[in-house]
């Protein structure tokens, strides 16, 4: 017996030990330093190690939304069900929707979770990051992985914009990884007020059974910059330009 107990003491440390090393690795992909992308002369090497570098993000983070998505439909409206299934409900409800807002009947929670869990095609999250960031170049993306001009309004939460008006409080947001940068992007256009054009677009050619596409959805985008429609077109043209859709 004793024998068997030292045994399983001996296997414990090496598990633990692959465990830690394991978590050590994905915190370090997770947060490596933002390559030095200015350094490159040429256009196209700078596009194809820039897209090169955010396209697993922006796929991992894709990949946990439809992880959601699907767990949505597998739960449907939920009028009633197990304690387990409803803790996995609500954490989609205060992930997704707005804790304010009035509260409505299961079915209508239900078509509002599914407007807004969807994923966002990585053309656009690419072309908005290369253009929120100059590349990758800006100091917000190299110093805060910051690559689409995302502000905060906690003070001491992000970087105070050199230029800011008189009265005005907000900062640009600092991240930990680009992964953190990104999640917290396509959660914004899933939930704000402000992209629900985006998300009604997206969801007609779901009806449809068309293909969503960045060059689709970035109609949705006017009110991402002060410059409307003006921005929505120079998005839509640099995705045309870099052959993406």
């Amino acid at each position: 017996m004793r024998a068997h107990i030292a045994r399983h003491r001996l296997l414990i440390f090496p598990v633990s030990l692959l465990i830690m090393l394991l978590a050590l690795g994905w915190i370090f992909t997770r947060s490596a330093k933002v390559p030095d992308f200015a350094h490159s002369s040429d256009v196209r090497e700078k596009k194809a190690r820039f897209f090169a570098y955010l396209t697993p993000v922006v796929e991992e983070v894709n990949k946990d939304i439809d992880a959601d998505k699907a767990l949505l439909r597998r739960l449907g409206p939920l009028s009633s069900d197990s304690w387990l299934n409803r803790v996995r409900y609500h954490r989609l409800l205060a992930l997704y929707m707005d804790p304010e807002q009035p509260i409505i009947d299961d079915s209508k929670r239900y078509q509002a979770l599914r407007h807004r869990i969807d994923t966002v095609p990585t053309s656009l999250v690419l072309i908005q990051a290369a253009k929120e960031s100059g590349w990758g170049t800006s100091r917000f993306a190299r110093q805060g992985y910051n690559f689409f001009g995302q502000q905060c309004f906690v003070a001491g939460c992000g970087f105070t914009p050199r230029q800011r008006d008189s009265g005005r409080r907000h900062e640009v947001a600092r991240f930990t990884s680009p992964h953190q940068s990104v999640r917290a992007y396509m959660h914004n256009l899933n939930t704000h007020p402000r992209y629900e054009k985006l998300r009604q677009i997206r969801a007609g050619l779901r009806d449809q059974g068309r293909p969503v596409t960045g060059n689709a959805l970035a109609d949705g985008l006017t009110a991402y910059s002060e410059r409307g429609q003006i921005y929505v077109e120079e998005i839509k043209a640099m995705i045309t330009a870099s052959k993406l859709q």
